[in-house]
């Protein structure tokens, strides 16, 4: 028998990145919302809009889609 300690996890990690000219204001506004929702920390830093969490089992993109925008011009990263 094998036994593993440490930290085990099946969980995996996403990010996304889009430009904040890629988006309105309002859609800016509901895609807050959404994050805090489904633990998705938000930033902007300059001109981009970035989301990271450590913990994917929310479809951001379905929200995204859900208030307009398009998912096309969005960056996405996934890890794990």
């Amino acid at each position: 028998m094998k036994l593993r300690i440490g930290f085990v996890s099946n969980s995996s990690s996403s990010s996304f990145v889009i430009s904040n000219r890629d988006i309105t204001v309002e859609q800016y506004r509901k895609l807050i919302e959404c994050c805090k929702k489904c633990d998705y920390s938000i930033t902007e830093k300059g001109s981009l809009i970035e989301g990271y969490t450590i913990m994917d089992n929310y479809n951001i993109e379905e929200c995204m889609k859900e208030i307009g925008i398009d998912t096309n011009k969005v960056s996405w990263h996934s890890y794990g």
